[in-house]
Formats: structure tokens, sequence, C-alpha cells
């Protein structure tokens, strides 16, 4: 038996007759019959009671039904594991952190630790100055730093993220 054959066999009991099961599963109704009469003839049990347009289930295929739930369900969980996994984030990230943001940094860590389990994170505490030098060479990707106020730009470098009024900047450089 395959998932496939414990497909038909929960949607055939959920469904209550074999001609809906079939409709649903967009097959047509004899070879679903004829694959719950192998399911049957393989397990050397009956699994439905057929008697004068009626059916039950009968305790061996309550038995099947419950298991093959369990197994679908794992089934479905594991494909979607196995996605998951693959588009995890993971990694190391180099974070610079100005001197004056420590505070701020510390509490966030532990949410970023748990939402992002497999990232390790490698951090430099400097001033500012010395965060956004990092930042333009690459040696770190990411700078958590605090807006000074009094902070004097240099010419030509309008499009400086702090001159525009941020009070903390994030800045990811791939």
């Amino acid at each position: 038996m395959d998932l496939k054959d414990m497909q038909y066999f929960c949607t055939i009991v959920e469904e209550g007759q074999i001609s809906k099961a079939a409709k649903k599963l967009n097959i047509s109704q004899p070879p679903l019959s004829l694959r719950l009469k192998e399911m049957e003839k393989e397990l050397g049990v009956s699994l439905i009671l057929r008697t004068s347009g009626q059916w039950k289930v009968t305790a061996e295929g309550q038995v099947l039904y419950h298991n093959c739930q369990q197994i679908l369900s794992h089934a479905n969980g594991l494909a979607e594991t196995i996605r998951d996994v693959n588009s995890r984030c993971r990694g190391q990230v180099r974070i610079g952190i100005g001197s004056h943001c420590i505070s701020f940094f510390q509490k966030i860590i532990p949410a970023l630790m748990e939402n992002y389990p497999d990232i390790s994170c490698r951090t430099v505490v400097a001033d500012s100055p010395t965060i956004e030098r990092h930042l333009q060479e690459r040696v770190i990707e990411l700078a958590v730093l605090r807006h000074d106020p009094g902070h004097q730009f240099p010419e030509g470098d309008g499009d400086h993220p702090f001159r525009h009024g941020f009070s903390l900047l994030f800045v990811m450089i791939r």
C-alpha cells in the first residue's frame, strides 16, 4: 500500500460513498472500487462491509483509516519541513553596533536568535564613524547606529541616510 492508496481509502471513508470519493479524487468509480478490493485482498481483511446499497467501515477499516491519516499528515508535514529548511536563512552576519546602541541591541538579540536560529551573529561595537567605515569597507553587513543631530556631513554626501532624519539605521550590503 502506498500513499496514493492511503489517500484513496481516507477519501472513501470521509465521503461515505465510493462514487462521491471518486468524484472528489477526479477518477472514475470502477477503478477506485477495484483498488479498494485490491487493498482488502492485500491486507487479508474487509475494510468496508457492503450490504444492499449500504456500507459500513469495519473495525479493521477504522484502524487503517486512523493510521493512514497519521501517515498522510506526516508525509505532508515532511514535504513542508523540507521546503522550510531549504528556505531558511542561515549563515553568519557581521553586525556593527554603535556604542550608544548597545542597550537597544541587547533587547532585540533574543528575538533575533529565536526567529533565526540558523544565523550566527558576530558583533563589533565601536563609535559611529568606525562602524560607518566598516560598513563601507564591507567588514560588516549590518549597522545599528544612532543619529547624531550635530553630525557634519561632507559635501557631495547628500544621499547619506542620516541626512534624511533616520535615528536608527539598518543597512544590508551584499
